[in-house]
């Protein structure tokens, strides 16, 4: 055989073989930019399960430290709170209003304010 022949069959063997490497390389190729674009939606998944996650840390740590307020002025009022000194007594009788009382007190007040405006006309009185 000559050489060339030879030399052919060696180049169309290597062409054949690095054409199946090639081949071999894109279906590679191919899945690891579709492994790549599953990761990436996995990973945005991930950023808003996060995101989720931190606006309820936040919403917990605002109503904790609420309640931690609240708690403190619950604790602040305790030595506002008011004590029973006495207890009350039940009356031994019943209690009824002095009525004569009331009525003489009446007059008597009746009779201050109408010497005291008396006394204020006269003073304005100018005598005409």
């Amino acid at each position: 055989m000559p050489k060339r022949a030879r030399f052919t069959r060696t180049n169309m063997a290597v062409l054949k073989s690095l054409k199946q490497q090639i081949g071999d390389l894109e279906r590679t190729s191919s899945r690891v930019t579709d492994s790549a674009a599953e990761g990436v939606a996995n990973l945005e998944t991930l950023v808003a399960k996060q995101e989720a996650a931190r606006k309820k840390l936040d919403q917990a740590a605002a109503k904790a430290t609420s309640a931690q307020a609240g708690e403190n002025l619950e604790k602040d009022q305790q030595s506002e709170k008011l004590q029973i000194i006495e207890q009350s007594s039940v009356p031994q009788r019943p209690t009824k209003s002095n009525r004569l009382k009331f009525v003489l007190s009446a007059v008597a007040v009746a009779l201050g304010v109408g010497i005291f405006l008396a006394y204020i006309v006269d003073a304005l009185d100018t005598g005409c």
